[in-house]
C-alpha cells in the first residue's frame, strides 16, 4: 500500500498518528506561524502596557543566539565575498 511521504500539520495531528500512517515528513508551518503570531501579540501588548523595551528583555531571544540561528556569520561572509556591505 502506498504511503504519504509528506503531510501538512493540521489541528489534531500527532507525531504518533503520522508515523503510524507512514508519513516521512510533516510540514509544521501553521503550528509555527500560530505560535509566532501569539508571541508577537503578547510582546506588543506587554510593550503597550509597560512602555519599556528593557522590561521585555526576558521574553526575547538574545541577539547572539538569534544570529547563530539564522546563520548571520555565513550571511556576512557571503556578502563580503560578493562586495556587499
Amino acid at each position: 500500500m502506498p504511503y504519504p511521504l509528506c503531510a501538512v500539520d493540521s489541528p489534531g495531528s500527532t507525531v504518533a498518528r503520522d508515523e503510524a500512517a507512514g508519513v516521512k515528513l510533516v510540514l509544521y508551518y501553521s503550528l509555527l506561524l500560530f505560535a509566532a503570531h501569539r508571541a508577537v501579540q503578547e510582546t506588543l501588548a506587554a510593550l503597550r502596557a509597560h512602555g519599556d523595551r528593557g522590561a521585555l528583555e526576558p521574553r526575547l531571544t538574545p541577539e547572539a543566539e538569534f544570529d547563530e540561528f539564522i546563520g548571520f556569520r555565513k550571511i556576512q561572509a557571503l556578502a563580503a565575498r560578493h562586495g556587499i556591505e
